[in-house]
Parts: C-alpha cells; structure tokens; sequence
C-alpha cells in the first residue's frame, strides 16, 4: 500500500513538473471582450439627461499607457436608446445621442483627449421603469433598468431665513419611495473685494456637503446637522487674505436623495481599511458594468422641484459668519448702518 502511495505521489510531482516546465511565460490576461462600461443616474427633477458609455480594456502595455490612449476607452460604432415601461408596457423610447460640446475635463488618470459623453431629453414619469439597451456589431446588448426615486418634500428648513447662529440646527425631509442614501448641499456665495481697489471684485461660491445615511425609514425623516462642523469646514477652505474683503451674498440648498441600487453600489465600491483589499463586482448592467439608476433633487417647500431658493442668512448667523473663532481673519465684514466690522486676530475692529 505503501509502494503504490508513493508511486502516486512521484505521478502526481512528475506531472506537475511536465507542465510547468513547458514555458516559464506566466501569463495573466485574459482574452480580450467588449464589455461596455455605463454609468448614468436619471433624475425626475430634470429633463436632460446625461449618460456616461466607453468601454473596457485589456492589453499587454502598462494601464496607465493604454488609459492615455482615447481608442481604448471610447466607441466609434456604438448606439443607445432609453426605453420608458408602463405597467410593463412599452409607451417612450428615446435615442440617447453624442453631446456635441461635453464639458472640459479636469486633467487625470484617463484621457481627456476625444472624451464622448452621451445624453437624451425626457420629462421622467414617476411611476414609469426605464430601461437603457447598448448596441455595438456583433455582440450582445448591454442593457440595464431602473425605477425613479419617489417624490418628496423637504420639512425643515422651511423660511428663507437658515439659522446657523447656534451649535446645531434640524433638517427633516419626507421619506421618498426607494431611496436609501441622502445628500444635502450647501452654497455658500460671497464677494471678495481688494482693499486698495474696491472695484475689483468677484464673487464666489464654496460648497459643503454631507451625505446621511438612516437605518430607519419613518414617515419623516430628521437629521441633526452641526453648525460647528461647518463653520470650521469654511475656516480650513478660506484663506487669510488680508489684501480682500469678503462680503455675505446669499447660500443656496438643495436634497438629493439615491436610489436604493445606487447606495448598494456606492457602499460596494467605498474605500477598505481593512487587511482584504478585494471586494465583489456590483452592477445591475447585463453583458456590461457600472450603473443604470436614478436619484431625485428637491429644494425646499413652495419651490418648483429643480429650482434653487436662495436663504438668508439671519442677524445672528450673519454675526457669527465673522466673528466665529474657525472664521475669525478669514476677511468677513459684518456691513450694518452705522459701521462695517471685521474680526482681526481675534477682536473685532469697527470703521466707518
């Protein structure tokens, strides 16, 4: 028994050797496949739509050599349409079509050389599923479906006045059909003038934004947003520029909330800290990747959905825009009818 164990085992190392000792040639691609690459995330609050379609690619050159190269990422012989289904019947279709001025690209990893990007017109029905089919010659579709992110309204705030003075405020929001993951915006809109040449001025606008995520659906939902954490977000973004002076214009709000496939994908593809770096693939395209979904912008209430309402800030907030400690030498002036101020090192100095 022991003989024929042995003999087995020499069989088994012979062979392992006969096949590794053809070639010393590891090879590690794969063959090459046309796999369309789509992202795209209808909104109801919009009538263009923007799509996102290249593909993937594969090849025996470093990656970031073939990424610089336009003809690995881009199709010139693909077509797209965007199919409307009510009660699972067909009713729209629209031809998804190549933008003929797509905005610059800031400088990155892939090329911005030849950057294709594709969009359709549609007033959304809320009640609708949409379907996206990618055709190239010779292979499969590439399709992916997706429903609307129901609508929604937002509770608080609620005036045009947003009240930042104290060390936190409450939002609240009505709890949207198949939406999982919400994100809030906030424009902050300012003039900068040069203290030698008040005429030279620009204004400016510095964004804050912070996502939530609730681990329970009620029929309102709340969250409590920390003044503090934002004024310091404004103090480490602006810089101590003693050659301006920064005045309040206006700040501007808006809710978007994620489809719950969206949020599913958007948690897949975060950032690990820990040991296993790998992770599984989620999309919801067939005979492709990426995402097919939609998400749903709102402001507040008695505001046309997709429109932007402009808040004030209040007396109290105004004061704290400049004399904060996070926002002290940040160059605000609080203007008033008497006197302008502004924090300096801690004081504030007045003149008029």
């Amino acid at each position: 028994m022991m003989g024929k164990k042995n003999a087995l085992l020499s069989l088994g190392i012979f062979a392992i050797i006969a096949l590794t000792s053809c070639s010393n040639e590891l090879k590690v691609n794969a063959p090459w496949r046309d796999i369309p690459v789509i992202y795209a995330l209808l909104d109801p609050a919009q009538d263009t739509h923007f799509v996102r379609i290249h593909k993937a690619f594969l090849g025996d050159k470093p990656v970031a050599e073939m990424a610089s190269i336009p003809d690995s990422l881009y199709y010139d012989n693909m077509t797209a349409v965007v199919e409307e289904y009510v009660d699972k019947q067909l009713s729209r279709t629209f031809p998804v079509l190549l933008h003929p001025n797509p905005p610059k690209l800031n400088p990155g990893f892939f090329t911005t050389d030849g950057y294709k990007l594709y969009y359709f017109h549609a007033q959304l029905n809320n009640n609708a599923t949409y379907k996206i089919i990618v055709s190239r010659p010779g292979e499969p579709d590439a399709v992916a479906t997706t429903t609307l992110v129901g609508p929604y309204r937002i509770v608080r705030p609620v005036t045009q006045q947003l009240n930042l003075a104290g060390r936190s405020t409450d939002f609240a929001w009505t709890k949207p059909d198949r939406a999982t993951i919400f994100t809030w915006e906030l424009d902050l809109y300012y003039l900068e003038q040069k203290v030698d040449n008040p005429l030279d001025t620009v204004t400016k606008v510095l964004t804050y934004v912070f996502n939530h995520e609730p681990t329970n659906f009620p029929a309102q939902l709340n969250y409590t947003f920390s003044t503090d954490q934002y004024f310091a977000f404004l103090g480490a973004n602006l810089d101590s520029d003693s050659t301006v002076y920064r005045f309040f214009r206006r700040m501007r709000i808006r809710l978007i909330a994620g489809h719950e496939t969206l949020a599913q994908f958007i948690k897949v593809n975060a950032p690990t800290g820990g040991i296993v770096q790998e992770r599984p693939l989620f999309t919801n395209v067939e005979n492709g990747v990426g995402i097919f979904s939609s998400r749903r912008t709102v402001v507040p209430s008695n505001i046309n959905t997709g429109q932007e309402i402009i808040f004030d800030f209040d007396q109290s907030t105004q004061i704290r825009l400049y004399s904060d400690p996070a926002m002290c030498n940040k160059r605000f002036v609080r203007v008033t009818a008497v006197d302008s101020c502004i924090c300096q090192d801690g004081n504030i100095v007045c003149w008029r």
